[in-house]
C-alpha cells in the first residue's frame, strides 16, 4: 500500500491523503503462470495453461507477408478457418501450442518439497509484451487465427455497437433488437476467450539450427488424419452424420464393404470403398458439384441425405449387374476392380453427381433411365476400338476416360466435365447409348 499526502487549496495547515493498493500489475515486468517443468530431448520444457487471448501477449502474431525465419510462411483463409472454429463451435478443441525461447528469457521457481523427481511443479516467470524473445514451432495458424478472431470480434463490436446507437436515436425498433443480439452473441465469445483456455509446450533451445530440427521433426513426425477416418469422426458436417446413419443401416451393397481407414481401394483389399467417398457421395447427391454452407448445414436432415444416399446404392445394385453380384457375393470386390468401372471410386462419384443433376432437370425415371443405358458400357479396362470404349474415349473434353484404363481421371475438372456430359445424355444420348 502506497499513502500520498498532499496539502489542501483551502488551508496551508490541512492535509489530505489517498492510498494507492499495492497490488496493482500494470507495472510489471512479467507475468507468472503455474507450470510443470520436465526434460525431452535433452532440452528443457515448461507447460502452461493460459487464457486464450493470453496467447496473443506471449508469442509473436504471424504475418503471412512476412514468414518466421525459423517457420514456413502462415496462410490467412487456414488461419481464418481455426478463429472461425473457436467462435461457432463451444465444444471446440485444441492440442498444445509449441514454441521456444533461450535460457534467460524465462524464470522458473519450483515449488519447495517435491523432493529431487525428473518433473517439477512451481511459478514460471514470462516477461510482458516482449513476444520477440519467442518462436513458434508448432501452432502458428492456431495463433495467427486467434489473432484474426480477436480484431473481427472488436471491429463487428464496434459496428454493432455504431448502428445501434442511431437505430436508437431513429426509433428503428426492429433493428434495434436484432443488433442487440448480434452484440451479445460477440460478447459471449470475447467472454470465452477470457475463460477458456489453452496450453502451451515451452522449450528451451539457445542453437536456432537445432530449433529448426524441432520443426521439421514435428511436422515429419504428424501424421495427417485420412478423409475417412476425419469423416467418421467429424459428426459436425451433415452429411458426416448421414454417412454414420447409413453405415448404422447399410444397404445391401455396403454390408461389410466400407473401410474406415483408406479411401483408395486397391490390390487385395475386400471392401468396396471407404468412409471418405460415401460421405463424399452424399454431398453429391445433395448439392452436386456445389457446397454445403454454413445456413444448409443448419437445416439438412441427415436422415433424410442417409434415406438419399441408401436409395442411391439400391438403385446402383438393381441396374448394374457387377454390382448386384458384389452385393449377393458372387463376385468380389478385387474382380469388380480389375473388370468394371464401377470398381472405382471416381466411377462413383461422377454417377453420384450425375444422378443428382438428372433428378433435379428431369426427375427419378429419367435417371434411373440414364443408368440402365449406361449399364451395357460398364466393361474395364476401356477398349477404344469398341462402342462402349469409344464412348467413354469421346466422353467430354478432358480425357477422362483412357484408352486401356480401369477408370477415369480423377482431377476436379475430369470429374466436372465427365458429370455435365453424361448428365447430358439423359437428353440428348450419343450415338452407341
Amino acid at each position: 500500500m502506497i499513502k500520498i499526502v498532499f496539502m489542501a487549496e483551502t488551508s496551508s495547515t490541512d492535509f489530505n491523503s489517498i492510498e494507492i493498493p499495492g497490488n496493482l500489475t500494470g507495472y510489471d515486468e512479467y507475468d507468472t503462470f503455474v507450470a510443470q517443468q520436465s526434460t525431452q530431448g535433452g532440452r528443457t520444457h515448461y507447460s502452461i495453461v493460459v487464457p486464450v487471448q493470453r496467447v496473443l501477449s506471449i508469442l509473436p502474431t504471424p504475418d503471412p507477408n512476412q514468414p518466421f525465419e525459423d517457420n514456413r510462411q502462415v496462410n490467412r483463409p487456414h488461419a481464418a478457418k481455426f478463429g472461425e472454429y473457436i467462435r461457432t463451435q463451444p465444444n471446440w478443441h485444441s492440442g498444445p501450442l509449441t514454441a521456444r525461447t533461450t535460457a534467460g528469457v524465462v524464470e522458473f521457481d519450483p515449488f519447495p518439497g517435491q523432493g529431487a523427481g525428473d518433473i517439477r511443479f512451481g511459478m514460471l516467470r514470462i516477461p510482458r509484451n516482449r513476444m520477440d524473445d519467442f518462436r513458434i514451432i508448432d501452432g502458428q495458424h492456431r495463433v495467427y487465427g486467434i489473432s484474426i478472431l480477436k480484431q473481427s470480434l472488436a471491429d463487428q463490436k464496434f459496428e454493432r455497437s455504431n448502428r445501434l446507437a442511431k437505430a436508437e436515436a431513429s426509433g428503428q425498433k426492429d433493428q434495434i433488437s436484432q443488433l442487440k443480439k448480434d452484440l451479445q452473441a460477440i460478447v459471449e465469445v470475447e467472454k470465452r476467450m477470457k475463460t477458456e483456455a489453452i496450453s502451451i509446450d515451452l522449450l528451451i533451445e539457445n542453437d536456432q539450427s537445432k530449433a529448426r530440427q524441432v520443426f521439421v521433426d514435428v511436422a515429419d513426425n504428424a501424421r495427417g488424419i485420412p478423409k475417412p477416418v476425419r469423416a467418421r469422426f467429424d459428426m459436425s458436417k451433415v452429411v458426416n452424420r448421414a454417412m454414420a446413419e447409413v453405415l448404422g443401416n447399410p444397404p445391401l451393397l455396403l454390408v461389410g464393404r466400407v473401410d474406415d481407414q483408406k479411401d483408395r481401394m486397391s490390390g487385395s483389399n475386400p471392401n468396396y470403398i471407404g468412409a471418405g467417398t460415401l460421405s463424399e457421395i452424399i454431398r453429391l447427391l445433395t448439392v452436386g458439384s456445389g457446397k454445403i454452407g454454413r445456413a444448409m448445414e443448419q437445416t439438412l436432415d441427415s436422415t433424410k441425405l442417409a434415406q438419399d444416399g441408401c436409395e442411391f446404392f439400391d438403385l446402383l445394385t438393381s441396374t448394374f449387374a457387377e454390382l448386384d453380384a458384389l452385393a449377393n457375393g458372387t463376385k468380389s470386390a478385387q474382380d469388380l476392380r480389375a473388370t468394371s468401372l464401377l470398381g472405382s471410386a471416381t466411377m462413383l462419384r461422377i454417377l453420384a453427381g450425375v444422378y443428382h443433376d438428372v433428378v433435379k432437370s428431369h426427375g427419378k425415371a429419367a435417371a434411373s433411365g440414364l443408368f440402365q443405358k449406361i449399364a451395357k458400357h460398364t466393361t474395364a479396362p476401356i477398349n477404344g476400338a469398341t462402342p462402349s470404349g469409344k464412348l467413354w474415349v469421346e466422353c467430354g473434353t478432358q480425357e477422362t476416360f483412357i484408352d486401356g484404363s480401369h477408370a477415369p481421371g480423377a482431377r476436379s475438372q475430369q470429374v466436372k466435365d465427365a458429370t455435365n456430359t453424361i448428365a447430358s445424355w439423359a437428353s440428348n444420348p450419343p450415338p452407341g447409348l
